[in-house]
């Protein structure tokens, strides 16, 4: 780079990373992504600077993953004296990725992965101010969580970026025989007069499918960023779950009083941003505990509410219905129970 007598820029930069080599190795099968020598190409003179970049990451033995390019003009950059409220700057990023199914590699709960990733952005304003504009879009997207028996298909998310610096964002995912949708909008800053506004809805979507626990939701929940805190209120209906503790057997012995547990003290979590939540949790007609003898069906609705900076709390109450409880060859039937909630959500 070289300054010449009028204080104007002139020059060429070009620059490559050495061929990396990634390996790992989940549930026995071995991954080895491979990063080809990524270029940068840039030059500055009389016309501004101009620049270009490449990228391609390869699975070994199996194609390319993942490839990018960027391209940047700057035409009013042609000396150090640069004011970025009047710089302009005129770039773009496509990114392609044609098969997701890398990001086992990164995710070990995760197997089965596919789906195929786009990414088209313009890049425009000054230096002062940029705005982006474009789209990303995740489609024909489905993984395979063993660990929560979920299997997700249909995955298809798209995010649209506008000019002035805010996004759009809708997707859906189905899980079981149930679908989960996410619709969205952000300003570039957002504010209490113009939040993030993200809605969730769903209907008889699985959310865990384990021997002990199997779990079906239909939430209706709307999230707001306003800067400083997050606020989430809405209502989770249960339309059908199994809920199952095996019984512990009556030959078992329990621990002597001398026995001391050490690091079980209670840790609150700490949020990233301040949280508040009210939040309706609604049991269907198909809702079944079972465990430590005691069997019945559930019914009822308990409200969640959390202040900022404080722990959740519950009012509302758990009816058992049909209840029987079963111990040393006796059965007692309860019917009507009722758990209440009206406190602190952990008590």
């Amino acid at each position: 780079l070289e300054v010449d007598a009028d204080g104007g820029l002139v020059g060429e930069l070009s620059a490559a990373t050495d061929s990396m080599r990634l390996q790992n190795t989940v549930r026995d099968h071995s991954w080895r992504l491979e990063l080809d020598p990524a270029r940068l190409d840039a030059r500055v003179g009389p016309d501004g600077l101009t620049g270009e970049l490449e990228l391609e990451v390869i699975a070994v033995g199996e194609g390319p993953l993942l490839e990018a390019r960027g391209q940047i003009r700057m035409p009013q950059l042609t000396s150090l004296d640069v004011n970025p409220e009047e710089q302009a700057v005129d770039a773009s990023l496509s990114v392609h990725a044609g098969d997701m199914y890398f990001i086992e590699a990164f995710l070990p709960e995760v197997t089965e992965a596919s789906g195929s990733c786009e990414l088209e952005s313009q890049i425009g304003g000054t230096l002062a101010e940029l705005t982006v504009d474009g789209q990303a879009n995740l489609a024909d997207g489905s993984a395979l969580i063993p660990l929560l028996g979920l299997q997700l298909t249909d995955i298809q998310f798209a995010a649209t970026g506008r000019p002035a610096g805010g996004f759009d964002l809708e997707g859906q995912v189905r899980s079981g025989e149930g679908i989960l949708t996410l619709t969205g909008r952000s300003e570039r800053y957002p504010t209490t007069v113009s939040p993030t506004r993200m809605t969730i809805r769903g209907e008889r979507c699985q959310v865990l499918d384990a021997p002990e626990i199997s779990l079906s939701a239909e939430p209706s929940l709307d999230l707001a960023f306003d800067g400083s805190k997050l606020s989430v209120t809405g209502e989770v209906r249960i339309p059908r779950s199994r809920l199952g503790i095996p019984d512990v057997p009556e030959t078992a012995v329990t621990p002597s009083q001398d026995v001391v547990f050490v690091g079980d003290t209670l840790t609150e979590r700490d949020y990233p941003v301040p949280l508040e939540a009210d939040i309706r949790v609604i049991l269907g007609d198909d809702v079944f505990f079972s465990g430590f003898g005691f069997s019945s069906a559930l019914a009822g609705q308990v409200n969640i509410t959390q202040a900022a900076g404080a722990q959740p709390r519950g009012r509302g109450e758990v009816r058992f219905v049909n209840g029987t409880f079963r111990q040393l060859g006796q059965e007692l039937r309860i019917d009507p129970g009722r758990l209440l909630f009206n406190g602190p959500i952990d008590n």
